[in-house]
């Protein structure tokens, strides 16, 4: 995973940025400047101005731990509501406390992202979660946006 994990007892703190989108929660990782909080921002407003419930859960720094066979991720108190706007500064954010992780994605360098995932997983804290690989520094696009929505809330094409 991109941005290192450090691992403390039965928890982990991750560079990543987590959210709620409706009932599912996103965990994104990527190198530092790959757009992590660029996509959590695009996701929220996108389900906001389209009525639905979206949130942020922490930035830049999540907490992730196993419990009951579900990752659950968390903001490290001294982040908890802050998000960076890239060119604009930190900036507070009403968040949520948790969040059970049900999409991993993962912004990778553009020759890495993965048009097809294929059923692609990887395990954070011994919990096996669906991994979308999509290019870094294009994560405010809709086109990124949708993907992730796509992951979340739609049917994978049974003849593909």
């Amino acid at each position: 995973m991109a941005g290192g994990i450090g691992e403390n007892g039965n928890f982990q703190n991750v560079h990543a940025t987590s959210l709620l989108v409706a009932d599912r929660g996103v965990l994104i990782t990527g190198a530092s400047g790959a757009g992590k909080s660029a996509l959590a921002f695009a996701l929220i407003a996108m389900q906001r101005s389209a009525g639905r419930f979206a949130a942020l859960v922490s930035d830049d720094r999540t907490v992730l731990r196993a419990a009951n066979g579900r990752l659950l991720a968390s903001p490290p108190e001294t982040l908890a509501g802050g998000i960076e706007i890239r060119g604009a500064g930190l900036f507070a954010m009403a968040h949520e406390k948790t969040a059970i992780i049900h999409l991993l994605v993962d912004l990778a360098p553009p020759e890495e992202a993965v048009r097809y995932p294929d059923g692609a997983q990887r395990a954070l804290c011994g919990i096996k979660l669906p991994l979308l690989v999509l290019p870094a520094q294009q994560s405010e696009s809709l086109a990124a946006g949708r993907a992730v929505e796509a992951a979340l809330f739609m049917p994978p094409w049974p003849f593909g």
